[in-house]
């Protein structure tokens, strides 16, 4: 039995307190600390008695009489520490060891005491302890030199921070001067993965997590009040207060400024109404005394209601007594945070928690639903997983340094070294690190000896020195010379964006990096001014569940009407895009002037893509809300290309953000000291910590779903297609007055191909609706000429249509065959080959080859035998003859129509041919190139046709002759091999590239051996031969 496990004084503390069990996470830690000095973690709800868990078997475990502090108690808040000391010092009042408080707000005459005299408990920060060991390192020693325990409150708080990482090293430092290693516990009732908190022990081996799932019953209940200012609604305020007038209820908004008009108005509405007056604020911004007031109200206080509208200044342990109610307005950016507001209430034994969360926008409903249901699953956002903390070193290597003032540098590099927190970092990088600071002057070498610098006395003689806290870094904004205020630097400070700012609406006009400085003018454009907020980081799993839950129809017993119906609202809005791979699509919205992709990604990934998208010099704006980036400047299918190609530039990501670090060194400011360090480790630090290049890879496989047809007016459809026309200058088209004729004839024969294709099996989707704006971008040229301008408009009609496509798409086949005249460019057969390419493209616009298209394709064929002979109708018509033998259409056969059609059409649709080539990968064409063809060099003759993605012709025919054989300019009779080249379309008679394909299958029609090669297969011979 636990309780037989505990000393004689803590088991007499239990009997007076009338305890009648353990709850369960005591009851395991009891027995498993006092049975062992391994490392513990405990982990279990809010209210649940981590505390005593901890301390009840540790106090019975240590001999207070030993010299020097037994037990270090380590606390994110000195709030909490000054909650925490009345608690563990009743827990030790039949204990001989005192408890001592040691932060910047303590009494200074305790602190003495514990220096004439040290034993028993100390409660303190890490700041504090990284004080000690700067300025007093000698008190390290006298007072922690012993040490038996150390406990670590709200761990989570630390886990994959800075501050947890400079714990780390601290705790590391501590257990270098100990004769024996001191056992570690921590405490946490929201962590969502256990093995970071493990590595914080030094000894992840050694270090148990003792876990109760014992869950908490929660009632939730949502409303929705929209609001349209930057005020609450005050149907919202009037149900708040009818919701708590009467409770003791906590009201978490989610910032500062928020809080005090909370707290406020309540006050005004409770004076109207002859109401009660316990309304307060509570936040960093208000004095500690005033806080600590309105704790110590709450704790105390038995009969009268109060309500406290306060920022995460009370999410954490800080003991208020009992709570009946929490409110969340507006969503939380983390589980973990929601999970600590609502386990603020209910703390009574078997009581139940209660939450009403209050949305005023739909997205913020959207994400405070996703939060919830994910907290309903069971999951919390898992700690950043820890990398090379340079920063954090370079901070400890100043901190050891001041500490002994001065000392041997080989001796830093290997304490710095040996220090587990920093096991990550090669040895090479922590002297690369150490060289820097001297440098830079931060440190100086004299001899084997490094001292602190005279650049470095500035830092670690301030207080600041000892946090990893970084604050907000504000910029100064400014009209006329006349300073209005400021606002926090974010991605959304920008210029042409508007901002609202002292009851006013401003327009950006310069931002001053340098200066942090902002320039604004009075705004009158009626642009909705972004929030500038400071809001934190949002994880990808939030943002996926938000997707999830707009493709489902699930309805929510939680949410009321209102609420229902907006969520309902929100998948109204996202329908048309017809997703059916969550996670391998991103929503593309197209709008007359602009385009909108909600990614449904987390902030990391989110600023990963901005990055790209401005590597890519993409005009665009993001709203973190919404998930959603807002492009200009480019057309949909111009778009299309950009995101297809958005990984090619991550080849080069590292002399960018080299380049983004030296052009806007505030870039770095997310991490206190990584300004100091060299600037390949500030990169470093951007990939790891604020950018996830893994995520930009995996972009490369997710598709864009657009909204082709839905929502989309006609003329909207008709400005987005027409919009790259009005770019092209006429000097730029003027050459093209010569050729111009035969690149329309031949655009309208493709078009009536397409068209043909496209309706063959009697329907017309929206994949091949977009392959027909995708002809449009890709003649954009022609746009003034008879009868492109006709072609436009007819298809942005078909975009809007939905029962009527066919007949719209009759009637451009109509359109195209009226504008053949006497005067037609090409010969009869040219052009019917032209259009036969047109059909193959059409039939694979949709990405799938249906059997109506198949039968109608063979029915055309047999209409236009005048072409047999000719490339490439032989090579289809043999195809389908042979696919259509048994009269059905197999799956394998299917492929290989695919595969051959899509040797003979370029699609527009890049994302659907991709697919294709992916499809039909392994399927056998039957085309015109030699299937795993045997390639010998020597004494052969090669020819070239097409356009290479590889090299340019001449380089090409120097490989050839390097290789012991001939490079012949044209196709003959002693031509062995003809090398197709991947990047133009090898089949139209018209052009030089046709006449030399269709000679060489002419030649094998006359039994000569020519292999027909595909430049990828060349290529991989030579790499062989090379080899």
């Amino acid at each position: 039995m636990a309780f037989e496990l505990l000393s004689e004084p803590i088991r007499r503390y239990i009997r007076e307190e009338g305890w009648e069990s353990f709850r369960p996470i005591q009851d395991a830690a009891i027995k498993r600390i006092t049975s062992n000095d391994d490392h513990y973690i405990l982990a279990s709800r809010t209210a649940s008695g981590k505390t005593e868990a901890a301390f009840l078997p540790i106090l019975s475990k240590v001999n207070f009489n030993e010299p020097g502090v037994q037990v270090l108690y380590v606390s994110p808040l000195i709030a909490l520490i000054n909650d925490q000391f009345e608690r563990v010092e009743k827990l030790c009042k039949h204990l001989d060891a005192d408890v001592t408080k040691w932060h910047g707000e303590a009494s200074q005459g305790a602190k003495n005491r514990l220096i004439k005299e040290p034993q028993g408990i100390v409660l303190i920060t890490p700041e504090s302890i990284e004080a000690m060991f700067v300025n007093k390192p000698f008190q390290v020693k006298l007072l922690f030199g012993n040490l038996k325990y150390v406990v670590i409150d709200e761990i989570h708080a630390f886990v994959g921070q800075d501050r947890g990482v400079q714990l780390k090293s601290l705790l590391a430092r501590l257990q270098a001067i100990q004769s024996k290693p001191f056992s570690i516990v921590g405490l946490s009732a929201t962590l969502g993965d256990f093995a970071e908190a493990k590595n914080f022990t030094g000894t992840p081996e050694r270090t148990t997590v003792l876990l109760d799932r014992t869950a908490k019953p929660v009632n939730a209940n949502f409303k929705y009040y929209p609001g349209e200012g930057s005020d609450l609604p005050l149907e919202l305020m009037k149900d708040l207060y009818l919701q708590t007038y009467n409770k003791k209820v906590l009201v978490f908004p989610n910032n500062r400024g928020r809080a005090e008009e909370v707290a406020v108005k309540l006050l005004k509405l409770s004076d109207r109404l002859s109401g009660h007056k316990n309304y307060f604020s509570h936040h960093s911004s208000v004095h500690k005394q005033v806080r600590e007031y309105i704790e110590e109200f709450a704790k105390t206080n038995k009969y009268f209601p109060f309500t406290i509208s306060c920022t995460s200044t009370l999410e954490l342990g800080i003991d208020i007594g009992t709570v009946d109610e929490v409110v969340q307005i507006d969503a939380t950016h983390s589980i973990a945070s929601m999970v600590q507001r609502i386990g603020r209430s209910g703390r009574r034994e078997g009581a139940t928690s209660l939450l009403c969360l209050y949305a005023t926008d739909a997205w913020s409903l959207l994400q405070a639903l996703a939060c919830w249901l994910l907290f309903q699953e069971g999951f919390v956002e898992p700690p950043a997983t820890a990398g090379p903390a340079y920063d954090v070193l370079l901070h400890q290597a100043l901190s050891i340094t001041r500490g002994h003032s001065g000392i041997d540098k080989g001796e830093l590099i290997t304490r710095l070294k040996s220090n587990f927190a920093f096991g990550a970092i090669p040895q090479k990088d922590v002297e690369t690190i150490v060289a820097h600071l001297i440098a830079s002057g931060m440190l100086e070498a004299i001899r084997n000896e490094v001292i602190i610098g005279i650049d470095g006395e500035k830092i670690v003689n301030s207080m600041d020195f000892y946090s990893m806290f970084t604050t907000d870094i504000y910029f100064k904004v400014v009209n006329a010379g006349v300073t209005i205020g400021q606002i926090p630097l974010s991605p959304q400070v920008k210029e042409d964006e508007n901002i609202l700012l002292a009851a006013k609406i401003w327009k950006i006009i310069y931002v001053d990096l340098e200066a942090k400085r902002i320039e604004v003018a009075r705004a009158n454009d009626g642009k909705k001014p972004l929030f500038f907020g400071g809001a934190a980081d949002v994880h990808q799993r939030i943002r996926r569940k938000m997707l999830d839950i707009v493709l489902d129809d699930a309805a929510f017993d939680m949410l009321d009407a209102q609420s229902m119906q907006t969520i309902n609202e929100l998948r109204a809005d996202f329908a048309p895009f017809k997703i059916k791979q969550p996670g391998l699509e991103m929503p593309l919205l197209i709008e007359p002037k602009q385009l909108k992709l909600f990614t449904f990604c987390g902030s990391k990934e989110n600023r990963t893509i901005e990055l790209l998208f401005d590597m890519a010099d993409l005009k665009n704006t993001f709203d973190s809300g919404s998930s959603c980036f807002t492009i200009q400047g480019v057309s949909f299918a111009e778009f299309d290309v950009i995101w297809q190609n958005i990984t090619s530039s991550l080849k080069d990501i590292d002399s960018h953000l080299l380049n983004l670090v030296e052009k806007n060194p505030g870039i770095i400011d997310f991490s206190k000291w990584g300004g100091w360090l060299p600037l390949d480790m500030q990169v470093a630090m951007l990939k790891q910590k604020y950018f996830d290049l893994q995520f930009a890879e995996s972009l490369s496989g997710i598709k864009l779903a657009a909204n082709m047809v839905d929502d989309m007016p006609a003329a909207a459809a008709a400005e987005e297609l027409v919009a790259p026309l009005n770019k092209v200058p006429y000097e730029d088209m003027a050459f093209r007055k010569f050729t111009s004729k035969s690149e329309a004839d031949k655009a309208i024969n493709s078009l009536k191909g397409i068209l043909l294709g496209i309706n063959m099996d009697g329907e017309v989707n929206d994949a091949e609706v977009a392959e027909l704006m995708g002809w449009c971008a890709a003649h954009h040229d022609l746009i003034n000429r008879n009868p492109f301008k006709e072609f436009m408009v007819s298809i942005s009609e078909a975009l809007s249509a939905k029962d009527h496509r066919s007949e719209i798409i009759n009637d451009l086949y109509w359109l195209c065959q009226k504008y053949e005249t006497d005067s037609y460019y090409y010969d009869a057969a040219t052009s019917d080959l032209q259009i036969l390419q047109g059909i193959c493209h059409g039939i694979l616009a949709d990405g799938y080859v249906a059997d109506a298209e198949v039968f109608e394709l063979k029915k055309w064929l047999d209409e236009n035998r005048h072409l047999a002979s000719y490339y490439p109708y032989d090579e289809i018509s043999a195809l389908i003859t042979d696919v259509l033998a048994d009269g059905k259409i197999g799956s394998d056969e299917r492929l290989q129509l695919m595969a051959c059609f899509n040797e003979f059409a370029k699609l527009n649709n890049t994302r659907v041919s991709a697919e294709i080539k992916q499809d039909t990968k392994q399927a056998s064409t039957m085309g015109i190139y030699t299937a795993s063809p045997d390639i010998t060099a020597t004494g052969k003759s090669f020819c070239f046709t097409g356009v290479s993605t590889r090299a340019k012709r001449t380089d090409i025919e120097q490989v050839v002759l390097k290789l012991g054989s001939k490079f012949q300019n044209n196709v003959s009779q002693k031509t062995d091999y003809l090398i197709i080249g991947d990047g133009g379309n090898p089949c139209w008679a018209y052009a030089c590239y046709g006449r030399k394909v269709e000679q060489a299958i002419n030649l094998q029609k006359q039994g000569h051996q020519i292999a027909l090669l595909h430049e990828n297969d060349f290529w991989n011979f030579v790499e062989r031969v090379n080899k």
